[in-house]
């Protein structure tokens, strides 16, 4: 294979681009906070990923072997699946990552890529059945990391509902869910660039598609140390669980009553806490879209944990359901009542922070979209 100027020049600029994205990453003041060291931890995985990417387009810039720019491709490939399934499974379920799993992927890695080599030297005639056993072993890699994220993804999900009643929480993990999506597509992409005959462009094509991909992905990584305060707070946490004797079990303070506590003083606990959740909900408060659930307990006088064992006991709810159903009850309300009302900036009056998932719980209370049951119910004029 002849090396064209373009591939040469396009590599070392993907080479300059890689190495100050990693200079950026690495370089990214981090809150000296145990919540952020997982965060940090998968920043690391980046900015060796990067790191590693630089290397290789460096080092392949001119060669003209198209056998041995596929080695390195699918081994450069099947490394980054294992860094990218690390990082986005760090910052969900950062206890589910650790060292030593990580180092056992990194010598299986290693040993496939050895035997490959060793075919393309010794037995060159073998290599493309080593090659396609390679590439089997990259499929099972991308399924068992696909499998472990959704099972850890759904997991951190419900520990985010549970820990802070908010109906937006799982938005709050879509940057991670964007990366490792797209890693996926990516990774489809790249069975298809395996499996073709390699050649000057389609190298150059790879390399200006995985430099633009890893732009994005420093980019999402950056937004999400600027947003990603409120997963990292819980994610490293077990999900708290309720007592048997009614209490809540986990990292904070156990809300228990023992054998020492009336029926009757827990009646008067709970009824002080009805009394100021009646005015916070007359003066229409539930209509705050920034607020967190340790924030109103506290202007409730109570704890989080008594906060949420309230409305588990009390209302046999969470507080994010009663609340979400005051919302769209007040949507509602203001569609009968408001003439002219713009439904498209509906869910900003009453709380949400998010229009289509506004959308979706308004059609699922009522059974009609907000359009048309403002056609059917609004003001006439």
């Amino acid at each position: 294979m002849i090396v064209c100027h373009h591939q040469i020049l396009i590599s070392y600029v993907s080479t300059a681009i890689l190495v100050t994205l990693a200079v950026v990453l690495a370089g990214l003041p981090t809150p000296r906070s145990r919540r952020w060291l997982r965060w940090s931890i998968s920043r690391w995985f980046m900015v060796a990923t990067f790191s590693a990417l630089a290397l290789v387009s460096y080092l392949m810039a001119e060669c003209t072997d198209a056998i041995w720019q596929k080695t390195v491709v699918i081994w450069d490939t099947s490394f980054q699946a294992l860094l990218l399934a690390a990082t986005a499974t760090t910052l969900v379920a950062p206890l589910e990552v650790t060292m030593r799993r990580i180092v056992i992927q990194i010598v299986l890695i290693m040993l496939l890529a050895a035997q490959l080599i060793v075919v393309q030297c010794y037995f060159p005639t073998l290599y493309y059945y080593s090659y396609g056993l390679y590439i089997c072993f990259f499929i099972f890699q991308v399924r068992y990391y696909a499998g472990r994220f959704r099972r850890f993804y759904k997991q951190t999900e419900s520990a985010l509902y549970v820990n802070y009643d908010d109906e937006e929480a799982s938005l709050r993990l879509r940057p991670v869910l964007h990366i490792f999506c797209s890693a996926l597509i990516i990774g489809a992409v790249m069975l298809v660039i395996f499996v073709l005959p390699m050649s000057s462009w389609l190298y150059t094509a790879l390399v200006v598609l995985y430099t633009v991909y890893y732009t994005w992905v420093c980019v999402t990584m950056i937004g999400y140390r600027i947003k990603g305060d409120y997963i990292i707070k819980i994610v490293g946490e077990p999900v708290k669980a309720m007592m048997p004797d009614g209490g809540i079990q986990g990292c904070g303070p156990v809300v228990s009553c023992g054998s020492d506590c009336s029926g009757v003083s827990i009646a008067s606990h709970y009824d002080k806490l009805e009394d100021a959740l009646q005015r916070w909900v007359e003066q229409r408060g539930f209509i705050e879209s920034d607020v967190t659930t340790e924030q109103l307990a506290e202007r409730m006088g109570v704890s989080r944990n008594e906060f949420i064992t309230y409305f588990q006991q009390v209302h046999n709810t969470t507080f994010r359901s009663w609340r979400m159903r005051l919302r769209l009850e007040e949507a509602e309300r203001l569609i009968r009542s408001t003439p002219g009302l713009q439904v498209s900036c509906l869910y900003e009056l009453v709380g949400f922070n998010d229009r289509s998932n506004f959308h979706t719980k308004f059609t699922e209370f009522t059974g009609l979209t907000p359009r048309t049951y403002q056609q059917e119910n609004g003001p006439r004029f």
